[in-house]
């Protein structure tokens, strides 16, 4: 009901569209690309009960254009210098850790910002914030 107008107003939702076109968030991209490992489908780590996702392309298409092209050429480099001018000290990964996961510069600059914030999830989104990527 339009209150203003005092008439019935009709209101259609189209899930396919929501499902198709909404982007997703920072967060789930974040979780994906941290437990996804190399030929591992991201079907294995995430729940998609009701089948709303035909293959896993719309989740991984944005990762893969992360790990193509950033904005900043190098943000976890960036980030380490940050925190190298704040406490005198450079962030060390552990490349074991990343070398096995499918999205290799997503999870590098994840976990530099997991180190950067202090923080073990969330992360992507306050490097987002700072960095603009």
């Amino acid at each position: 009901m339009n209150v203003k107008r005092g008439k019935w107003q009709y209101v259609s939702i189209f899930p396919c569209f929501i499902k198709k076109y909404c982007p997703f968030s920072l967060h789930l991209l974040e979780n994906v690309s941290s437990r996804t490992g190399k030929g591992d489908n991201i079907f294995d780590h995430i729940d998609d009960p009701e089948g709303l996702f035909d293959s896993e392309d719309p989740i991984a298409r944005p990762l893969v254009r992360f790990e193509k092209e950033f904005k900043i050429s190098d943000p976890s480099a960036l980030l380490n210098s940050r925190y190298a001018e704040i406490y005198n000290l450079s962030i060390h990964l552990d490349v074991y850790s990343i070398a096995p996961k499918r999205f290799q510069k997503v999870y590098e600059l994840i976990l530099t910002a997991r180190f950067f914030f202090g923080m073990g999830t969330g992360v992507l989104s306050l490097a987002n914030a700072i960095l603009h990527l």
